[in-house]
């Protein structure tokens, strides 16, 4: 894919900078129209596709993005097929499953996952708690920057 993986773009430093030596950013709009992508994909593979796909290994190297920046979810090499008349207790997987340095899905990519996020407390509960008074506290430094180069 021409802009390579989520990642790349949410952690971006000066390797993944672009030709011209500006840091590739996502806006919030670009944001949100990425996450609409994966939604409307996980929808499609997990109600729509006559064997349901469970990916099972989400993160956002596994997110792949287009000219566009349309998203799409890459590396299936962990996931689950299930038909519907299936035993909702079996399922097949095909080939070696996992990706190398495998990260748990509420890793912060840089190797650990805070302490906070143990029980019930998860990333879903995390956001909606700080809601509404709270939201500047948790939102990404970089949405909030006034760069003149982005307007």
């Amino acid at each position: 894919m021409p802009n390579g993986s989520l990642k790349k773009w949410l952690h971006s430093s000066s390797e993944t900078d672009n030709r011209e030596g500006k840091q590739q950013r996502l806006n919030l709009l670009q944001r949100i129209n990425i996450a609409i992508d994966l939604a409307c994909a996980l929808d499609f593979l997990h109600h729509h596709c006559q064997t349901l796909i469970i990916h099972c290994d989400l993160k956002p190297r596994n997110v792949l993005l287009d000219h566009d920046l349309a998203a799409h979810f890459g590396d299936f090499g962990l996931a689950r097929f299930h038909t519907k008349l299936s035993n909702p207790n079996h399922s097949s997987s095909i080939g070696i499953r996992g990706t190398v340095g495998y990260a748990a899905p509420d890793d912060d990519s840089k190797g650990t996952t805070d302490d906070m996020f143990v029980g019930d407390l998860n990333l879903h509960n995390f956001a909606r708690m700080a809601l509404p008074e709270h939201v500047i506290e948790i939102v990404d430094p970089i949405l909030l920057s006034n760069d003149k180069e982005e307007e």
